[in-house]
Formats: structure tokens, C-alpha cells, sequence
């Protein structure tokens, strides 16, 4: 077991583009109302991480951004996604709970994402991120408690 312990240990502090793979998620589709709606656009920084001992390295790549749209919401009703993975935890379940206030991120200009009136509903469905190698640009700017997401038509 102790081996066993090392080789993943081992193997994670050598991860490249290349062998790196990120977790199956919970895909969700829910209805929500829009409390807030906004045109944003995400900028990398200079902050940076410690991946390995006294070795820092920067978590965003320079000069990178990403526009869309952030969604102040509360979940209406919610159902996974057949073919998703299933959750492992609590986590999952209360975020999308009847009553729950979420922030959403829409790849999409204001003037598509916003509905015309404050309360009005939504259909949504999220959009799996993965944002396992850094440094990050792009989607993966986004912060880990903002939730990724895209609009249902039709």
C-alpha cells in the first residue's frame, strides 16, 4: 500500500500537459431566476503558486482574458444530466438546491445572456471545466466558486 501511495505521489508531482486529465463531472440543467446580470471580463494577474518546494510559478498566463457574461441567480429546480458523473458528496447536491443563490458565468455578450426583466427565469445547463494545468488563460480564469454555464433554447 505505502508503494502504491508513493507512485501516485510520484506521479502528480510530474504532471504535464500531456498526462494530465481532469475528473468527470456532475453535469446539472436548472431553471433560474436572474437577480443580477453583467458584462464582465476576466484578466490574468501576477499571482503565483508554490507547485513545488521554494519553486513559485505563475498561475495565469500573461496577458490572457476572457469575456462573457456573470449571472447573480437562485435556483428555481434543478435535475443531473443523464451521462454525468454522480456526485461523491453533499457538495454537489446543496449547490443546486430550490432556493440557492449562485454567481454564473455565460461564454456569451450581455445582450444574448440577460433576460429583459429582473426575476425572470432561465434554463441552463453547466459546462464542464478543465482547468488542471497551470498556468491558466482562457475559461480558466474563471474563479473556482463562479459556476460555468450555458443558456437552453428552444
Amino acid at each position: 500500500m505505502g508503494r502504491f501511495i508513493i507512485l501516485i505521489v510520484a506521479q502528480l508531482a510530474f504532471v504535464t500537459d500531456g498526462i494530465a486529465k481532469c475528473m468527470p463531472s456532475v453535469e446539472t440543467r436548472a431553471i433560474v431566476s436572474v437577480q443580477s446580470c453583467v458584462s464582465t471580463t476576466l484578466r490574468s494577474s501576477g499571482l503565483s503558486a508554490e507547485f513545488r518546494k521554494g519553486e513559485y510559478s505563475p498561475l495565469y498566463s500573461p496577458g490572457s482574458e476572457f469575456t462573457g457574461t456573470l449571472l447573480a441567480v437562485t435556483v428555481q429546480s434543478s435535475v443531473e444530466l443523464p451521462g454525468s458523473a454522480s456526485p461523491s458528496d453533499k457538495y454537489h447536491r446543496g449547490l443546486w438546491k430550490r432556493g440557492a443563490d449562485l454567481t454564473l458565468f455565460l461564454a456569451e455578450p450581455a445582450e444574448a445572456a440577460c433576460p429583459a426583466h429582473f426575476g425572470d427565469k432561465l434554463t441552463i445547463d453547466t459546462n464542464p471545466l478543465c482547468c488542471d494545468v497551470a498556468p491558466w488563460s482562457g475559461i480558466c480564469l474563471l474563479p473556482r466558486t463562479v459556476v460555468y454555464a450555458r443558456r437552453v433554447t428552444g
